[in-house]
């Protein structure tokens, strides 16, 4: 018998996303593994939590408590797909591949094709080499380069790690997700934070791509184990966060058909490495070029990947078929015009600043609505959800205000 109920690692808008997608194709709980069993993935109907508090950090501790998760659910059940939400987590999965395979189906590449994609300065090279558009860009290897040497590119420039798996482990004051660097000072200033925190590893330094949040792009794909793109869905930011932590994580996306270009030149890199299952691409179109730059890959579905679901094709159901089933999945373009948004609607019309790009989103408002994949109603009715879903869409109103670098339209 197939088990469609998978374990989930993380607690994240983008693990309750996919809980909920396995939820509305297949009816199935999923098993959430989690810091605080709060916030997103808190009382729900629609998951199992198990709550490990900080020693979720501790490889060993998750290591023994998800075997543990897959030997209870063993049986006469064929293994259960296993995902997690962050980077460091896939990490987490694909490293013990070989214990976590006994008790689960891991629908991952192994780390040698990932670092390939998923590392920076692998990233830009692939890009280099495959004649795929990118930022300019400098690789600053910390701990061996120099903070104050300087870097060949125009400022601002914009600075993030090389390694998201080893920078989420370390802590210093003002470490932010992504770096923002007006001057060639606050840039010296920055690398030597990141040397002192302990972080060791790639720090990439780029040009910044002139535009508003309008101009970024999420694009999706999925490589089937056959080696066929067999999902292919891309979503256009209205606005992104802009707090510290979260610099660059879309909060309200409009769906639609997806640039032949990127996509070509998204599936070239795919299969140059011979990846399998998702990638997730982030894109941002430069106005002077003319064409998307590609900015970085995720290896699993990002944390806004409801927006697939929206467009046309609930995500859970590609990966049921190719790793459960071990069906050919029919390819689909995910291209209906839907909006996802975590903020309120009042938002999209005070900061979207593009009055075209605001009529045709309110025109989808006026005929769809708006989706928040953490406000899944009916279904998830408990009242302290509800004032959860509501709180968080209140604080972004704050985060806003406090935030956002323009001012906002009359």
């Amino acid at each position: 018998m197939t088990n469609y109920s998978p374990v989930i690692l993380g607690g994240d808008y983008g693990a309750y996303s996919l809980a909920r997608a396995f939820h509305e194709q297949y009816g199935v709980r999923s098993t959430v593994v989690s810091k605080m069993g709060a916030g997103a993935v808190g009382h729900s109907k629609i998951i199992d939590p198990v709550v490990m508090g900080a020693s979720i950090a501790d490889e060993q501790q998750l290591l023994n408590r998800v075997l543990e998760l897959g030997k209870n659910a063993a049986g006469d059940r064929a293994p259960r797909l296993l995902f997690g939400s962050a980077d460091w987590l896939v990490r987490f999965i694909v490293r013990n591949r070989d214990k976590l395979s006994r008790c689960f189906t891991i629908p991952y590449v192994g780390l040698d094709v990932m670092d390939r994609v998923v590392k920076k300065r692998d990233f830009t090279a692939l890009c280099e080499n495959l004649g795929i558009p990118h930022p300019k860009t400098v690789v600053h290897r910390v701990g061996e380069d120099d903070p104050q040497a300087p870097v060949a590119l125009a400022f601002p420039v914009v600075a993030k790690p090389g390694d998201s798996a080893a920078y989420n482990a370390v802590n210093f004051p003002g470490k932010h997700k992504v770096f923002v660097i007006p001057t060639p000072q606050r840039l010296a200033e920055v690398l030597t934070l990141v040397r002192d925190s302990g972080y060791r590893g790639d720090f990439i330094v780029q040009e910044r791509i002139p535009g508003p949040d309008s101009n970024l792009r999420m694009l999706t794909l999925y490589i089937d184990q056959a080696g066929r793109t067999t999902l292919v869905a891309m979503g256009q930011a209205l606005l992104e966060d802009h707090s510290p932590t979260a610099l660059g994580n879309p909060v309200a996306i409009l769906t639609g058909a997806a640039d032949k270009t990127a996509v070509a030149h998204a599936e070239r890199m795919l299969k140059h490495v011979g990846w399998r299952g998702y990638a997730n691409f982030d894109m941002k179109y430069h106005p002077g070029r003319d064409e998307y730059q590609f900015l970085e890959v995720n290896p699993r579905l990002g944390r806004t990947h409801h927006y697939i679901t929206l467009a046309g094709q609930n995500p859970a159901e590609v990966y049921v078929a190719d790793y459960l089933e071990n069906q050919a999945f029919e390819p689909v373009f995910a291209n209906e015009q839907r909006l996802y948004s975590t903020v309120p609607r009042g938002l999209i019309r005070k900061y979207v600043t593009d009055t075209e790009l605001l009529g045709r989103t309110n025109e989808v408002i006026r005929k769809h609505g708006m989706s928040n994949p953490i406000s899944y109603l009916p279904t998830e009715w408990d009242p302290r959800r509800i004032f959860y879903v509501q709180a968080a869409l209140f604080n972004q109103r704050r985060k806003f205000k406090r935030f956002f670098p323009t001012e906002p339209r009359a």
